[in-house]
């Protein structure tokens, strides 16, 4: 499984890999979490390819990726990764009209988290509202 996180709001970004890190066994998890940049993306390749430890799955996140640099046999090595292991890929931006981007996010689930704006008062406003409800303040 690969998941593209893209956005500015590093918050939620580091907050939706957090969860996804909650879902690797605790035991397991110093052996099947693993984070690289961009510049190391062979590397999160080749671990990502890698027998799971325990059970359960292996999550690699690769942080600020340029999608611009990706080739098409580094494409197909991600389209092969194998089941047991989720694939974070975070950008600030992704260009969606690229050919590697467009075939990648045939494969890819796509999250985007963008920050509000600061003149867009109604959407604070519905975001302090929504947050005040998940930590049952009133």
């Amino acid at each position: 499984m690969i998941t593209i996180l893209v956005g500015n709001d590093s918050y939620e970004i580091a907050k939706q890999i957090a969860a996804y890190t909650a879902e690797i066994n605790p035991n397991w998890q110093h052996f099947n979490f693993h984070r690289f940049n961009s510049s190391e993306i062979e590397d999160a390749i080749a671990v990502s390819r890698t027998a799971v430890f325990g059970d359960g799955n292996k999550l690699v996140v690769v942080d600020d990726c340029d999608f611009r640099g990706f080739s098409e046999e580094l494409l197909q090595q991600l389209i092969d990764l194998p089941a047991y292991t989720h694939l974070i890929l975070t950008a600030v931006s992704i260009d969606k009209r690229l050919k590697v981007c467009i075939q990648l996010l045939r494969v890819a689930c796509l999250k985007q988290f963008e920050l509000i704006s600061p003149w867009r008062t109604d959407l604070i406003a519905s975001a302090i509202a929504t947050r005040s409800k998940q930590f049952d303040l009133k």
